[in-house]
């Protein structure tokens, strides 16, 4: 169990803990818009890089969507051609149709 040690001003010895208990929000206040991310990223790579990449990142994520959207279609249709005897098929219809749903939307967010 952590007890911290009370010193004579009454803070602890964790400093840093203090710190983020009292303000949650300390790490994004007083920052200028030079100590973003694009910043950050712009030190470290050039702008062709971040693009190749961020494009990479993109297609990838288009990609795997577009099988997600194909493996889902193909699961809704063969539980409705089995039919929902059992609760369980209804259960894995339902979480076709959701995957389908968010994978559809992804698409639309990507284009």
């Amino acid at each position: 169990m952590y007890v911290p040690s009370i010193e004579e001003d009454n803070t602890t010895r964790y400093s840093a803990l203090d710190q983020m208990t009292d303000n949650p929000f300390h790490l994004w206040e007083d920052h200028s818009e030079d100590s973003s991310m694009l910043t950050l990223a712009s030190a470290i790579l050039s702008d062709e890089q971040f693009y190749i990449i961020f494009l990479f990142l993109i297609f990838t994520s288009q990609l795997i969507n577009n099988c997600a959207i194909v493996a889902n279609s193909l699961s809704i249709a063969v539980f409705v051609k089995q039919g929902f005897p059992e609760p369980s098929n209804i259960s894995l219809t339902a979480l076709a149709i959701c995957d389908f749903t968010w994978a559809v939307l992804f698409t639309w967010n990507n284009l």
